[in-house]
């Protein structure tokens, strides 16, 4: 007579039992993430960069939409996430901004409103996001260009920061009209927001950006 081969059917305990498996292994590694930081992310605790008031609030609306204090994604508490230097939480589904000093970029940048100059050297501009943000600088580069301290920032981060709405600007990147939305600066890029659409004054607004 054959043995009959039985299977064991998971019950709703186990399913459970295998969730807080699953979510305690989640915090661990989220753990282990924060500690074991790539050597830009201790050089940058190192420096004493950290959040502004900007980045906190924009990182707990992307991590925390329930408000509830724990990040949506790993489970482990907002205030850990932000002080490993997320914005988004790195176990998210599609995230896209790295952590706070996972890239050292350099864009020059000029912005005209009907063919009048945008001056960004006043002091009120400077550091408003980590991530990106423009800062006291030596000779006449003072707000003239974008520093961008992590991977992924798009450039409607800066302007978001700096309460700017961005919508009837045209946006130029190495001199071709580039989508405002999903533009993320390189370095060396250069960059023109302007509402001109005469094409000779476009020229001569590029050309502006590194007299």
């Amino acid at each position: 007579m054959k043995n009959k081969k039985t299977t064991k059917k998971c019950s709703y305990a186990d399913y459970a039992l295998y969730g807080i498996l699953f979510t305690l292994l989640a915090i661990l590694l989220m753990n282990v993430i924060l500690f074991l930081l790539p050597e830009k992310q201790q050089e940058t605790k190192k420096m004493g960069m950290r959040m502004t008031e900007f980045d906190i609030a924009l990182a707990k609306k992307l991590m925390d939409k329930n408000n509830d204090g724990i990040c949506d994604a790993c489970g482990m508490t907002v205030d850990q996430c932000i002080q490993g230097g997320m914005m988004e939480c790195s176990m998210a589904p599609g995230a896209k901004l790295g952590l706070l000093g996972s890239a050292h970029a350099h864009v020059l940048f000029k912005m005209y409103d009907e063919g009048k100059a945008a001056d960004f050297s006043d002091p009120k501009y400077f550091v408003k996001s980590m991530f990106a943000h423009v800062e006291g600088e030596p000779d006449n580069m003072n707000g003239r260009r974008i520093h961008v301290h992590a991977t992924g920032v798009p450039l409607s981060l800066f302007f978001d920061s700096l309460e700017m709405n961005m919508d009837k600007y045209h946006l130029f990147v190495n001199s071709k009209e580039t989508n405002y939305t999903t533009y993320v600066p390189a370095d060396g890029d250069l960059v023109l927001l302007t509402t001109t659409q005469d094409e000779e004054k476009i020229k001569e607004e590029l050309r502006s950006i590194q007299e």
